[in-house]
C-alpha cells in the first residue's frame, strides 16, 4: 500500500480522499480541536492503521521540542507557527503545541509516493528537508512565497512542475477511470487540494517555464500578487524520467 503524507491536514477532507483512493495516509495536524475531529473521523482507519494522525506542528530546527501556534478565529486554514499567518483578518487563540520535523517524519515513516504540504510559511523549510532523502514521486506546496517555491523545489531535486489553480477547479471531478489508486467519484471545492500525480491537468513546465508562468499571471519576484483577485495556487512537482533513473544509480 503507498503512503501519503497530509501535512497540515486540517479537517481531513484530503485524508478522507486519499483513504478512498487506497492509499495508506500519515495526516499532521497542530490545531488540537481539529485532531480531535480527525480522530473521530477516521477511528475505523487509526485501528487499522491506514490513517496516522500526527498531533504536532512541523518545524524545522530538530532542538525545539514546543512551539507556539495561532489558531486563526477566522479560517483554520490559516492557522500557523507564524504569528502574521494565524492572525490574518480577525485574530487568533495561541497554544502550545509539541513538534515534529520533515526529516523525523521521514526517518520514522519512510519517503511517501506523494507528500501534500499545506502549513502557512513552513513549506519550503519542509521541501528543504527532502535533500538527503530519496524523493516522492509527487509533492506540492503552497505558493505563497513565489518564484522561491521553485527554487527550492528545483534545489531539492524536483525539475518538472504544475502550477494548479485552486479556485477555478471548482467544480473539477476526479477523473474515471483513476490514474492514482482506486476511483472515487469526488467534485472538488475551494477547501480541499484536488488532484495530484498523474490525475493532474495539463502538462508540466520546465523550471524556467514554471518560472515564467510564476512571474506572469501568480506572483512576481517581489511577493507581490499579479493574478486574478480570491485567486491562488499549488505548485506540484515531480522529477522527469531519466533524472529519477540517475537518482537510483550509485558511482
Amino acid at each position: 500500500m503507498e503512503t501519503i503524507f497530509d501535512i497540515g491536514a486540517n479537517n481531513g477532507d484530503d485524508s478522507y480522499f486519499y483513504l478512498q483512493k487506497g492509499f495508506r495516509v500519515i495526516g499532521v495536524e497542530a490545531n488540537p480541536s481539529l485532531c480531535d475531529d480527525l480522530r473521530k473521523r477516521f477511528e475505523a482507519e487509526i485501528l487499522n492503521k491506514q490513517f496516522v494522525l500526527i498531533e504536532k506542528a512541523i518545524v524545522a530546527d530538530e532542538t525545539v521540542s514546543f512551539v507556539d501556534f495561532f489558531i486563526n478565529q477566522r479560517n483554520s486554514h490559516w492557522s500557523s507557527i507564524f504569528s502574521h499567518y494565524g492572525e490574518r483578518e480577525g485574530g487568533s487563540v495561541r497554544v502550545e503545541i509539541p513538534t515534529i520535523t520533515a526529516s523525523s517524519l521521514l526517518r520514522s515513516y519512510g519517503v511517501p509516493y506523494y507528500m501534500k504540504v499545506d502549513v502557512e510559511g513552513m513549506d519550503i523549510e519542509i521541501v528543504k528537508a527532502l535533500k538527503k532523502f530519496k524523493k516522492p514521486k509527487y509533492v506540492s506546496i503552497e505558493e505563497f512565497q513565489g518564484v522561491r517555491c521553485l527554487e527550492a523545489l528545483l534545489d531539492a531535486g524536483f525539475n518538472r512542475f504544475k502550477l494548479v489553480s485552486q479556485r477555478v477547479k471548482n467544480p473539477a471531478e476526479a477523473p474515471f477511470p483513476s490514474l492514482e489508486g482506486h476511483y472515487f467519484a469526488k467534485t472538488f471545492t475551494g477547501e480541499d487540494s484536488g488532484c495530484f500525480g498523474k490525475e493532474l491537468a495539463g502538462n508540466w513546465l520546465n523550471f524556467d517555464h514554471a518560472v515564467n508562468f510564476m512571474r506572469k499571471f501568480i506572483r512576481g519576484d517581489d511577493g507581490v500578487w499579479v493574478g486574478e483577485e480570491g485567486e491562488w495556487f499549488d505548485v506540484h512537482a515531480t522529477q522527469s524520467l531519466w533524472k529519477r533513473a540517475l537518482g537510483h544509480l550509485r558511482f
